[in-house]
């Protein structure tokens, strides 16, 4: 194969014209790009007060009803590990961990600003 027959297969480069429009393109959706409103960031999160104070108050409900159950279940197995019971004081620790926690979540719920 010869060096003509190679320049034959070549695709026919862009006209001037072409490549202006291209460019001209490329250059809106540059322009685009820089005047799109930036995702909010940790450094320009802007939270209002009421949102943080609903935050708070929901994750702290939330640990109430998860943590004090727990917290009673392990009290009264140790409690049981004492007395030489089996689990009755774990399952008494759970219950009332569990009523302490959904209380606590309630009166959390019911504050007023």
């Amino acid at each position: 194969m010869s060096d003509a027959d190679e320049r034959d297969d070549l695709p026919e480069p862009p006209s001037h014209e072409d490549i202006d429009a291209r460019l001209q393109d490329a250059k809106r959706r540059i322009e685009q790009a820089r005047n799109k409103p930036k995702p909010p960031t940790k450094g320009n999160m802007d939270l209002d007060p009421e949102t943080s104070r609903g935050t708070g108050l929901g994750l702290a409900a939330a640990y109430a009803i998860i943590g004090l159950p727990l917290a009673g279940a392990l009290g009264g197995y140790f409690l049981d590990q004492q007395l030489g019971t089996k689990n009755v004081a774990a399952l008494i620790g759970v219950l009332l961990g569990g009523i302490l926690g959904v209380g606590h979540a309630m009166r959390l719920a019911s504050r007023q600003k």
